[in-house]
């Protein structure tokens, strides 16, 4: 019998190609992350802004004094992260453009969000696959990471390829190992990652010394290369601070400069406060547990016990560490809401498949069709939900202060390199603090605490050469003020008013820093309108 035009057709040229993209599953693995990098790009328009936070620019000022053989001159509050060292410092040394840390971390936000529909496909169907992609797509604590170029997005990315390597037919222990080694250099919260590696190496050796097969322990055992992170980090501050453990007293430290008054929290109101914050999505849990039950049953217990102790992980960390009165926000939850989104995806894929099979009954035509259907049931549902529940527009509101602030600053770059030139400054001890702290006294100028990494690589400046204008004004107290200092405000990223109030004039004034001793402030730069202020400290 001749063969039907329509079937020559589906079986080469075109149709062929098409048919054959379908079946591969990293090829639509690449089309979800080119198709995820083109939803980012429009939502966060990364040539368009300055959106690089103080987190992603302290990793440039790292990387300056690492390749300089230079140490830290005062504190900074940002946790090292060697990772992004290394990208970031790179980069900008190439470009000279802070837009490139963006782009690169959308490139990241885009690999993690196809990452993780090829994963969500192996562990719950093309219909967990769609629900994680709509759901990573609308999530606006995703989308804010990945505009601001923060670590969290470098992390996940690694999270992502450790599983879809060790769930692949046949895995890759060295490789799954070697990138959460990576994901360790860019978030701490990998050890809890490594907490489950640990356990099922051990059971996997327990079970070797009594008899089974040494192949299973062959295949997991390379996975604790992840615990290089630690060594890697530990030689990371050591070169640029002297103290290979510096990384772990940031937190604290920054706690007691920002809110020294922090009272401890018991622990078991952390988690109530936990409870509380996950209660709103009441539903979400529902449907990760279920996706936590379907993923044991499939028999991968190891990666339900890798999710579960990420996610409970963190949350033990916000306990011990209000329990330590360290400061904690909201944004630390992130990288237990991660594995959630995960589980919930298989579990919506689970109940909608479980449903689906019901209402086919025996009829096979009707069967052979459910995948399908599922799938598109999910992407309506997924929608639906991003459209009702999730708030939109919360990127862009966070990027104006922050472009408007630098946009201002670049203005003023040139005077600020004249003013800080020959400049030096001096540390002091502040208890609590086990890095010097720049001592206000002896700095040059005070600027926004937002950019003071940003200012000392874009002028070459030592650190101790800047102040912090928030910490040193907060309680309107001007004591560190004298002859020959300066003081740099811009409203966008200071706020208006209070105590930056005696920095927004146009003309000179006194303003009484002691009971016995006043100072002349003297505008050098003045713009009423964009509420930019450069002030020089002269004897009254």
């Amino acid at each position: 019998p001749t063969r039907r035009s329509s079937d020559l057709t589906c079986r080469s040229g075109r149709g062929a190609r098409i048919l054959e993209f379908t079946r591969n599953p990293w090829a639509l693995a690449g089309f979800v992350a080119l198709v995820a990098a083109t939803v980012l790009w429009i939502v966060i328009r990364p040539l368009d802004h300055f959106a690089s936070d103080p987190d992603s620019v302290a990793s440039v000022l790292y990387w300056q004094r690492l390749i300089n053989g230079q140490r830290l001159e005062s504190f900074v509050p940002t946790t090292p992260k060697p990772l992004l060292t290394v990208v970031y410092g790179v980069l900008y040394s190439l470009t000279g453009d802070w837009r490139a840390l963006t782009v690169a971390s959308l490139a990241a936000g885009a690999v993690s969000i196809g990452l993780a529909a090829r994963l969500a496909t192996r562990l719950g169907g093309v219909a967990a696959a769609v629900v994680v992609v709509v759901a990573m797509l609308a999530w606006p604590d995703f989308l804010v990471e990945v505009a601001h170029g923060n670590s969290f997005v470098w992390a996940l990315m690694f999270w992502l390829i450790a599983g879809v390597l060790m769930t692949a037919d046949r895995p890759h222990p060295w490789q799954a190992g070697i990138a959460l080694a990576l994901a360790g250099i860019a978030r701490t919260e990998t050890m809890w990652l490594m907490v489950a590696v640990i356990c099922c190496v051990a059971f996997v050796a327990w079970q070797t010394m009594r008899g089974r097969d040494r192949t299973m322990l062959v295949a997991v055992a390379p996975l604790l290369i992840g615990l290089l992170a630690v060594p890697l980090t530990c030689l990371h501050d050591l070169l640029i601070t002297g103290r290979p453990l510096y990384w772990l007293s940031v937190p604290s430290a920054y706690t007691t400069l920002v809110t020294p008054n922090l009272a401890p929290i018991a622990p078991f109101r952390t988690i109530r406060g936990a409870l509380g914050h996950y209660r709103p999505a009441a539903p979400l849990l529902i449907l990760a547990a279920v996706g936590l039950v379907r993923v044991v049953a499939s028999k991968r217990r190891a990666i339900a016990l890798a999710l579960l102790s990420l996610g409970c992980g963190v949350i033990l960390t916000l306990a011990y560490l209000s329990w330590r009165a360290v400061f904690v926000t909201t944004r630390y939850y992130e990288e237990a809401d991660a594995p959630t989104l995960l589980l919930a995806a298989i579990g919506s894929a689970t109940v909608l498949s479980w449903l689906a099979l019901r209402l086919a009954g025996k009829r096979p035509r009707l069967n052979r069709w459910v995948p399908l259907a599922t799938a598109a049931v999910a992407a309506a549902l997924a929608v639906g939900v991003v459209a009702v529940d999730v708030p939109h527009d919360v990127v862009q509101p966070q990027l104006v202060a922050t472009s408007a602030g630098y946009a201002a600053l670049t203005k003023q770059i040139p005077a600020l390199k004249t003013i800080l030139t020959g400049a030096k400054g001096a540390t002091v001890a502040v208890t609590g603090v086990s890095y010097p702290v720049a001592d206000p006294r002896a700095c040059r100028i005070f600027v926004p605490r937002a950019f003071l990494s940003l200012i000392a690589v874009e002028t070459g400046a030592p650190l101790d050469t800047l102040g912090d204008s928030f910490l040193a004004f907060r309680d309107r107290s001007y004591a560190t003020l004298s002859p020959g200092q300066y003081v740099l405000h811009i409203t966008s990223v200071d706020g208006v008013g209070g105590s930056y109030e005696p920095f927004e004039h146009s003309s000179q004034v006194v303003l009484k820093v002691a009971p016995d001793r006043s100072v002349r402030i003297t505008p050098v730069y003045a713009d009423d309108a964009q509420g930019v202020w450069l002030m020089r400290i002269d004897p009254e």
